[in-house]
């Protein structure tokens, strides 16, 4: 086994140039030291995690990871078929390595990494790791790029600012972009970790950030703080993060009022007593006597679930369910055929099992696979082929298109003119928001070198003038 850095007789020393041009080179070495360490150790992490040791937690994190995506499997060995792409794999291998709490043990393969190879690894591996378990996924906006260098990131939640290290990452981000991601601290440098990284349309920040923090507020009896929620919950995030920009990159979306053959939506709770629900629901007669019978075999292994169809409900029932299933993580789920269905069924639960029930989420989907998230999809298309204020791009004239935009009336600031939202506190944040929105746009087009890219150029600076912004 390599043992890079291991024996770097600076390993532990902290270094003072004497010289701008020293504290350069120095910090330059540095980065592609640490990067060199990182991408050697989340290697080692990701073998350690994936080996037939830990078999069972790979499968509950499968599990986990679909969990809000709304996919349930009969064999786990078609639950591979969801992942679009050699991409998508990618990433949840990422997530499960390195931020999946293990069922067992209760930490992260990381920590568990630190506390069984602790005699094996240098201090600069063990601060690293160290790191991971210091630092959950986060939301993290673009403040400044440093092209063929790194990004200063902001965390949208506790308002943290970081210099990330990252030549590559910083040519394909932009100002004001949205990712969702983790971070490392080694020594007194900031780098991106192994998880890749998830860019968030600029139109869903608030959709996602409300989200997260009712999801929070609903579970917060079970959480120590919203950090504490953020790392226990980072599967049920991502998938929130892809829904919602699938959603937005095909719309419109249809949360189906009406029975749609197209489309599911699962309601999630979560079980609180898991020896008083299932006698509970035996006793309700919502099931049949040998769906009641089937409640008690035992599940192949941990991950497995005891599943009813409409064969299995009574008329109650079966009117607002097709499918039910049971987990034994202490889960059940309702497959319903429309967002109705899925309300009546989330009001009859809690009327019958409200102590013994806690009521976590709703997920709609399309049922075929095959027009399912494809993260290879660049979530700038959701926002690419519509500017920002509802208006189509013209590929005439020049900014001259905007040369009255002040006085126009803007569907995404209350249907209002920007002279008339900039009067009001909350009509100018929105007003500021927007304008992100157009300054992120301009970036990617002169970044790209897009042919009279001065025509699709929004006059940001003239605007923010005549608005006294």
């Amino acid at each position: 086994m390599d043992r890079i850095d291991r024996d770097d007789p600076l390993s532990g020393e902290e270094r003072g140039p004497t010289s701008p041009m020293e504290a350069t080179r120095v910090i330059d070495f540095d980065v592609a030291r640490f990067g060199r360490v990182i991408a050697d150790l989340n290697f080692r992490v990701s073998r350690y995690a994936n080996s037939d040791r830990f078999y069972e937690e790979h499968e509950i994190a499968l599990y986990e990871y679909f969990e809000g995506r709304g996919i349930y499997c009969e064999d786990d060995d078609d639950i591979f078929e969801y992942f679009q792409s050699e991409q998508d794999l990618t990433k949840f291998v990422a997530w499960y390595s390195y931020y999946y709490i293990t069922d067992e043990f209760s930490r992260t393969f990381p920590e568990l990494y630190l506390m069984r190879k602790k005699s094996q690894l240098s201090l600069l591996e063990k601060e690293i790791l160290q790191s991971y378990v210091d630092h959950c996924l986060s939301i993290y906006e673009i403040q400044n790029v440093d092209l063929g260098k790194g990004v200063e990131i902001k965390d949208i939640f506790d308002g943290g600012v970081y210099y990330i290290w990252d030549g590559d990452a910083s040519k394909n981000l932009y100002k004001w972009d949205l990712v969702y991601t983790g971070i490392l601290k080694v020594r007194d440098l900031y780098f991106f970790s192994g998880m890749p990284l998830t860019t968030i349309p600029l139109k869903l920040r608030h959709f996602i950030e409300g989200n997260i923090g009712e999801f929070f507020q609903e579970q917060k009896e079970d959480y120590t703080s919203l950090e504490h929620y953020l790392r226990k919950a980072s599967a049920e995030i991502l998938a929130l993060i892809e829904n919602a920009s699938l959603h937005l990159q095909r719309p419109p979306f249809p949360f189906q009022t009406k029975v749609s053959p197209q489309f599911i939506t699962t309601v999630h709770w979560r079980i609180k007593d898991p020896v008083i629900f299932p006698r509970d629901l035996q006793q309700s007669h919502l099931l049949t006597d040998e769906a009641v019978q089937r409640m008690g075999e035992p599940g192949r292994a941990k991950t497995r679930y005891v599943s009813f169809d409409g064969r299995d409900f009574n008329v109650l029932l079966g009117s607002v369910v097709r499918r039910m299933l049971i987990s034994d993580l202490e889960t059940l789920v309702a497959e319903c055929e429309s967002l109705e269905q899925a309300k009546k069924m989330r009001v009859l639960l809690g009327q019958r099992f409200g102590p013994v029930l806690k009521y976590r989420m709703m997920v709609c989907r399309k049922l075929d696979p095959a027009i399912a998230y494809n993260p290879e999809a660049s979530p700038e298309a959701a926002e690419g082929d519509r500017e920002a204020g509802g208006e189509e791009p013209k590929k005439e004239g020049s900014t001259r298109k905007y040369e009255n935009w002040v006085n126009e009336k803007i569907p995404d600031i209350g249907n209002v003119t920007p002279r008339e939202a900039v009067k009001t506190p909350e009509g100018r944040n929105k007003i500021l928001e927007l304008l992100k929105e157009f300054e992120n746009q301009n970036e990617k087009v002169i970044r790209r070198g897009l042919k009279n890219a001065e025509k699709f150029v929004f006059p940001l600076e003239k605007v923010k003038r005549e608005l006294g912004l």
